[in-house]
């Protein structure tokens, strides 16, 4: 039998045949039945790969977060104990080591210079005392004396340079002829003098203070009194200014 030729159709042109393609339709996928699991996608070496990284990354972070020691915690601090704001007692204020420091500080010495650089008689030093609680620094003057050893306490004055009741430092003036003119004064050894009242006092002779005798008579001028007095002591070849009047 013969082929029957195929009905032409205008508006379905026929499609060119290619040789080894078939013209059957393709197979549809096949349907999965309600109620069975979709079947799974299989994965790439690449992408089990990466997944297998980020779970070592992940492990890793995990494991560093537990081994991390946890900061010490804080001790609460202890109170301090109450301080009790009753007044201490007469009797014991009066026997307690501390008290008596407060009523009589102890005194320590103080170098001013050496014997051997006051060899020299009317050599002087000045110095600064510093154990006057009560005045704070005081500028003075050490003086060697004509008499005596430089080895001796007695061989030395030492007093301060600010009167008790002038107004300007004190001066020693081993110039006589100075003595003479500013002063008016007819000396025959050096003096001290207090410019402001033109008041002199003698190294060499002492004047009554509340019934003690202190060096620097006043011998001219209008000065209540000596100046104030230093003590002096000779430990080896040192000089130290020990305490003030």
């Amino acid at each position: 039998m013969t082929d029957k030729p195929e009905k032409f159709d205008p508006f379905k042109p026929a499609q060119p045949r290619i040789p080894g393609v078939s013209d059957a339709p393709a197979a549809a996928p096949p349907q999965t039945a309600p109620g069975e699991p979709a079947p799974r996608s299989k994965l790439t070496p690449q992408q089990l790969a990466i997944g297998a990284a980020a779970a070592v990354v992940l492990g890793i972070i995990l494991i560093a977060i537990l081994l991390r020691p946890s900061p010490p915690a804080a001790s609460p601090e202890t109170p301090a104990p109450a301080v009790s704001a009753l007044p201490e007692p007469a009797s014991a204020a009066a026997s307690s080591p501390k008290s008596a420091v407060a009523a009589a500080p102890p005194i320590y010495p103080d170098e001013v210079a050496t014997a051997g650089e006051m060899e020299k008689p009317w050599s002087s030093r000045r110095f600064t005392f510093l154990k006057n609680l009560a005045q704070g620094p005081v500028p003075a003057l050490l003086v060697r004396l004509p008499s005596g050893s430089a080895r001796s306490a007695n061989s030395y004055w030492a007093f301060a340079l600010k009167s008790r009741y002038g107004k300007c430092e004190l001066e020693l003036v081993t110039d006589l002829e100075k003595l003479r003119n500013d002063y008016g004064y007819r000396a025959q050894h050096p003096m001290v003098v207090e410019p402001c009242s033109s008041t002199v006092f003698d190294p060499l002779q002492q004047g009554t203070v509340s019934g003690a005798w202190v060096r620097g008579q006043v011998v001219r001028g209008a000065g209540l009194r000596p100046p104030l007095m230093i003590q002096v002591q000779i430990r080896g070849n040192r000089v130290l200014a020990v305490q003030m009047e």
